[in-house]
């Protein structure tokens, strides 16, 4: 049971994302910050939407469309500079 939550909840995250990184890279729809995308209105956001994530939503899972925020990266997998030409293996 805590794994379905799990993995429920993982589905909500990515499609979230998937929405942002969308509407972030293509023309707006219909969806405004706040609405709710589910089967009866996924003809909105239709054209934002990856077959993944319409699949997800024909089968019952809500969407909850928030406003644009930028993801910081944690340090680790920022991009690592090379070391220096003296430390470096021969």
């Amino acid at each position: 049971m805590q794994l379905r939550r799990w993995i429920r909840a993982a589905c909500a995250i990515m499609a979230v994302g998937a929405i942002n990184l969308t509407v972030a890279g293509r023309a707006t729809a219909d969806v405004q910050p706040g609405d709710t995308i589910t089967k009866e209105n996924m003809d909105k956001a239709d054209n934002l939407l990856i077959p993944t994530i319409k699949w997800y939503v024909e089968h019952g899972m809500p969407i909850k469309v928030i406003p644009y925020r930028k993801v910081e990266l944690p340090r680790l997998y920022k991009a690592i500079k090379r070391p220096p030409r003296s430390m470096r293996p021969r």
